[in-house]
């Protein structure tokens, strides 16, 4: 559990005197051009002339963020410009923690290890403070600040004595642009354009078991945030939970990403998600911001074929798109009908998958979810006569309804080759229409599937099949 409160002034007090004490020491020694080795790994950010981010890890220029806690550490036999042991006021600091057990499981090390002349704990606590000095020199530089140091140890020390840690979560939308930098779908959620700052620090939120290409990862202007969620803080490790795709609100994603496909056809996903914490934080590094998170593959199997990232241009999701999308995302938070979410869970394995034959079986499992019934004959006449119905409710369908139910059949045609085992597929997979283009009967059954839930969560009697015989077939 978290800390008991009436410890924090303490340990707030006993850092700010230790920091008190070093940070002169350190400015000088800084100032004297004492040798400071730069970050490794450091995330270095630029943009494709797409204008999409491209994000590498820099361990050589020169330009590179300098580590200030670097003057700290012992080379070799070479002593440190700044030995701990000559601050007075990190021994105080280290003993109350020391012989604390709640404020060493959190600003220890975690360790159970015994090694001689080495005391992990004590390493921790001084990482502590050399990070609150890195980020503070960064941050506001060479003049000291008693009040900006103290919202400094604040928002470190926050971790270890906050019941409940608030975080902001972030799916990053892939390869589609915006209109705008920011769109409100509902109340802490919202579509936002990424900052520099967390393309930056979004670098290491992925998963080692999970590959997805870096340039795929990366591939995204904006992001879903999602706001006011928070982790219980029931020990220094609760925030690991943050690197499983389990821990975050997926149904909230797929309602977002479903939304999207019934009202563009852009193809997109995501690959990553990741929280950034709001006013707490378990490290600094530089000014980059303490997230976490996973990869992820929730997007067309096509994104990382021949370079998908370095073509030209990219969709454009306009305001009025925006608002539409909107609109069918209320729709789709406030459905209680259990056939929805199976048809969209179907509806997004079609967008993603890579195989055009599960593509067509997963549209017609969608449809006929929505749309059949308890009878045992007739199921293909019956659901091809509903989507013609149905259509008729769509102001996006510009065909009339007997064409819709030619496409049905024809959709249908191809699923019973599929599950028959049916050699020769090659008619079946492309539709004719007389004086038109031929069309690829996957799309026409991904199409069909968007119409028919488009028309369902605008008109929700209808999911009560009866009510479209009687209605909309009979009464014609």
């Amino acid at each position: 559990m978290a800390i008991n409160l009436s410890k924090r002034d303490k340990l707030t007090r006993l850092i700010l005197e230790c920091v008190e004490e070093i940070f002169p020491i350190l400015i000088n020694k800084i100032q004297s051009n004492k040798y400071i080795s730069n970050y490794t790994d450091f995330p270095k950010l630029s943009f494709a002339e797409n204008g999409f981010p491209r994000i590498s890890k820099d361990s050589w220029s020169s330009d590179r963020p300098k580590d200030f806690t670097s003057l700290f550490q012992r080379y070799g036999n070479i002593a440190p410009e700044i030995d701990w042991d000559d601050i007075l006021k990190f021994k105080y600091l280290y003993d109350f923690i020391r012989e604390d057990d709640e404020l060493l499981n959190y600003f220890g090390s975690g360790l159970n290890l015994q090694v001689s002349n080495i005391d992990f704990d004590k390493t921790s606590v001084q990482l502590l403070i050399g990070n609150i000095l890195d980020y503070y020199i960064h941050t506001f530089g060479y003049d000291f600040d008693k009040e900006r140091f103290l919202r400094i140890i604040e928002l470190r020390t926050n971790f270890a004595f906050l019941e409940k840690l608030p975080i902001n979560i972030y799916i990053p939308i892939l390869f589609l642009n915006f209109e705008i930098e920011k769109y409100d779908l509902a109340d802490g959620i919202s579509i936002r354009k990424l900052s520099e700052l967390l393309h930056l620090s979004r670098a290491e939120a992925k998963s080692t078991n999970v590959l997805v290409h870096d340039c795929v990862l990366e591939g995204a202007t904006h992001a879903l945030v999602i706001e006011n969620y928070y982790i219980n803080n029931k020990s220094r490790d609760s925030y690991e939970c943050l690197y499983y795709k389990e821990a975050y609100p997926t149904d909230l994603v797929h309602n977002f990403f479903s939304a999207l496909r019934l009202i563009t056809d852009c193809k997109t996903g995501y690959a990553q998600i990741f929280a950034e914490p709001e006013n707490w934080t378990t490290r600094f590094r530089e000014k980059l911001l303490n997230i976490r998170g996973c990869s992820v593959r929730e997007f067309p199997h096509e994104f990382e074929v021949n370079q998908y990232w370095m073509n030209n241009s990219f969709p454009i999701v306009n305001v009025d798109q925006l608002n539409i999308i909107k609109d069918f995302y209320e729709k789709l938070s406030n459905n209680k009908h259990k056939s929805i979410p199976i048809a969209l869970k179907r509806l997004n394995s079609c967008m993603l998958r890579h195989d055009e034959e599960d593509t067509v079986l997963d549209a017609t499992i969608a449809l006929e979810v929505l749309l059949s019934d308890d009878g045992k004959t007739e199921m293909t006449h019956k659901l091809a006569l509903r989507v013609a119905a149905l259509s008729k409710l769509d102001s996006n369908c510009k065909e009339k309804p007997k064409e819709i139910f030619a496409k049905i059949k024809k959709v249908y045609t191809y699923r019973s080759g599929i599950v028959h085992g049916t050699k020769d597929l090659s008619k079946s997979k492309v539709i004719k229409i007389p004086e038109s283009a031929e069309l690829k009967t996957v799309d026409v059954a991904i199409e069909m599937l968007k119409m028919v839930l488009r028309v369902l969560l605008c008109n929700d009697k209808y999911l009560d099949v009866k009510s479209i015989d009687e209605d909309l077939l009979l009464n014609n």
